[in-house]
């Protein structure tokens, strides 16, 4: 017992601690993307095969067999913001969808944050609060299955609703700057 309590009491638990949240970053994945060079738009249809009925346990028939669209069974009524937090453009651009958001409500994604940063610049927990402070909302990190569902391919991109289709948006700086100019 006696020796337990002195290896406790030499432990740097303040130390690991510290080293343990640097680490956090190291082992989130997140679904890191390429830039947008050229601003696009595309529509992403949503529905889905069912292959047989979907039946509760008492045998009636929660959802038939057949393709099914989830924006007929459920509006999509907000904005996903995906960007590359590294990025101070596309924080920015994150910032402006939050505080022009309407009725929607918006969700920022970061594709990935890393550890570190060869810089100097911010890098995790630094930049992840720092993204969460100038844009005044929750950060979250991009899943990859929500990447490959709504199509995200590069970064940054928007996703909206529009009738039954999802339409993705990617915004490429120039665009973003030319926006600016105009206002």
């Amino acid at each position: 017992m006696g020796v337990a309590k002195q290896r406790s009491a030499q432990r740097d638990t303040d130390g690991m601690k510290k080293r343990a949240i640097a680490r956090f970053w190291d082992q989130q994945q997140g679904t890191p993307l390429p830039p947008v060079t050229t601003s696009t738009r595309r529509e992403v249809d949503p529905s889905v095969i069912i292959p047989q009925d979907i039946l509760d346990p008492s045998g009636k028939v929660l959802v038939k067999a057949g393709k099914l669209n989830p924006l007929d069974i459920m509006p999509f009524g907000m904005k996903l913001v995906v960007i590359d937090p590294a990025q101070r453009w596309q924080v920015e651009l994150a910032k402006q969808e939050v505080d022009n958001r309407g009725q929607l409500a918006v969700t920022t994604m970061a594709t990935h944050i890393a550890s570190s940063s060869e810089d100097g610049s911010p890098a995790g927990w630094d930049l992840f609060n720092q993204v969460q402070d100038t844009i005044e909302a929750p950060l979250y990190l991009l899943p990859a299955d929500l990447a490959a569902r709504f199509q995200i391919l590069r970064a940054p991109s928007i996703v909206t609703a529009e009738g039954k289709h999802f339409v993705v948006s990617e915004v490429a700086r120039d665009s973003l700057e030319e926006r600016a100019d105009a206002q």
